[in-house]
């Protein structure tokens, strides 16, 4: 896998602190070149190369020809996630992965980041429900935020959300404003044990129904098309190749 990695790539992962990281790295470099050369079959692996923007989202830079397909990546430890457009003009996701069990997912954490109105709302569940919840509102916040490829901080008491019923999500206010709340779609999925994972996508104009296709990774054999069952949606369905 790492041969794969372009020079500079490997430079960069060279010089992470832990194996773990470094592990990681490699591997969702290799999944996201597995993921782009289905879209580009007759793209070598190692001809992909990526750059990041002012806030260190990582985009495509080269070939030139593939500047439609938009990607992000995220990882914890023990999972890693990637969510791939293309062919959809103007929309652009965000996607992040964190464990349920975090023990800095507790009320007090959610007091000193979120909006007061979530907080509010989290006070009433139970002690597991709200473990649960703060790992939802934070992995919402977190993939809106690299949809738009900016900082986390603005999201956290700028994008509000609430749980109209067991299983819808709504956008009660938007860091992009109110008018541009119907331009997002958000999914939650509950993936292996204790894992919630967000993603978000944000269009160029009203969001519509578009597809989304879900895919497992497995080192060596490739990507396979499974059924991830959606926990929460913020709206009925969206775009996205999803790995």
């Amino acid at each position: 896998m790492l041969n794969s990695l372009a020079d500079e790539e490997r430079q960069r992962c060279r010089a992470m602190s832990s194996e773990l990281q470094r592990h990681q790295f490699v591997l969702a470099r290799f999944m996201l070149r597995q993921a782009l050369c289905q879209h580009a079959p007759a793209m070598p692996m190692a001809a992909w190369r990526f750059t990041a923007n002012r806030h260190g989202k990582p985009v495509l830079a080269s070939p030139s020809g593939a500047q439609s397909i938009k990607f992000n990546l995220s990882h914890t430890p023990g999972l890693v996630a990637l969510a791939v457009v293309h062919g959809a003009g103007g929309v652009e996701p965000g996607i992040d992965v964190e464990p349920i069990t975090k023990p800095v997912f507790n009320s007090a954490f959610a007091e000193h980041y979120f909006d007061s109105r979530e907080v509010a709302v989290l006070n009433k569940l139970a002690p597991r429900q709200q473990a649960r919840r703060v790992a939802e509102l934070w992995t919402l916040k977190e993939a809106f935020a690299k949809a738009r490829g900016q900082p986390l901080w603005p999201s956290l008491t700028g994008d509000v959300f609430s749980y109209p019923d067991q299983h819808l999500l709504r956008l009660e206010s938007c860091v992009d404003g109110s008018d541009e709340i119907s331009r997002w779609q958000a999914y939650l999925f509950d993936v292996a044990p204790n894992y919630i994972l967000t993603l978000a996508l944000k269009s160029q104009v009203v969001a519509s129904d578009l597809k989304l296709v879900t895919k497992e990774f497995f080192p060596g054999e490739g990507l396979f098309e499974v059924n991830l069952p959606i926990a929460r949606r913020l709206r009925p369905t969206c775009i996205s190749h999803l790995y």
